[in-house]
């Protein structure tokens, strides 16, 4: 419940920032997967949260891009 205000109270601008970090972590992740042979790297709900947090980052970029986002 913390984290759900803590979201708020920074607001979703910033929020959608940080996911743009977490691109680097699901790629290492793939790599990771791949080098220890898995056939599948992504099982249904990681594909599913990998998909979320790949739209938020593209969505952060473009706002940071277009200065509805500033740093």
């Amino acid at each position: 419940m913390f984290y759900i205000w803590a979201i708020w109270a920074s607001g979703i601008e910033y929020f959608l920032l940080c996911l743009t970090v977490y691109i680097i972590g699901i790629f290492f992740y793939y790599k990771a997967r791949k080098e220890l042979g898995a056939e599948k790297v992504f099982n249904g709900k990681e594909l599913i949260v990998a998909a979320v947090i790949l739209a938020g980052a593209i969505a952060a970029i473009v706002m940071l891009i277009t200065g509805q986002i500033t740093i």
